[in-house]
C-alpha cells in the first residue's frame, strides 16, 4: 500500500513536468475504458490486490496507452519525443519504488522468505 500512495503521489502532485500530467491522463483513460482495466485498477486502490507486481503491471499499461496516444495516429518526431520523456518519467516514478520495495519482493514474491512476508490470513469458523 505504502509503494501505491508513494506512486500516486509522485504522479498526482503539482509538477511543471508535462510527462507526469501525460501519464496521469493516460491512467484516467485506462479507468475509462472499463472492463480489467478498472476493476484491477479499483481493487489495487482498495487495497483488494497488494501485489507490488500488480502495481507495476498497471502503471505499464498506463504507460504503454500514453505512448499509444502520443504516436497513433501517424508516429511524428514530436510525438517521438514525448513518448521518450514519458518513459523517462515513468522510470523516475517507478524504478526508485521498486528498488525501495525490493526487486526480487516485487517480482518474485514465492522466493522471497517466509519470515519476511505477511502472515497468510486466518479464517474464523
Amino acid at each position: 500500500m505504502n509503494m501505491l500512495a508513494d506512486a500516486f503521489y509522485k504522479l498526482f502532485s503539482a509538477s511543471p513536468d508535462e510527462a507526469r500530467k501525460e501519464i496521469g491522463q493516460a491512467y484516467f483513460d485506462c479507468l475509462s475504458l472499463g472492463g480489467r482495466f478498472s476493476s484491477d485498477s479499483t481493487a489495487l486502490i482498495g487495497g483488494l490486490i497488494a501485489s507490488p507486481l500488480h502495481l507495476v503491471i498497471h502503471f505499464l499499461v498506463a504507460v504503454t496507452h500514453g505512448v499509444g496516444h502520443l504516436l497513433l495516429p501517424i508516429p511524428s518526431v514530436r510525438g517521438l519525443r514525448g513518448s521518450a520523456r514519458l518513459i523517462s518519467a515513468a522510470a523516475g516514478i517507478v524504478l526508485p519504488l521498486m528498488k525501495a520495495e525490493g526487486v526480487r519482493q516485487t517480482f518474485f514474491p514465492a522466493t522471497f522468505p517466509a519470515y519476511y512476508r505477511d502472515p497468510p490470513a486466518q479464517l474464523k469458523q
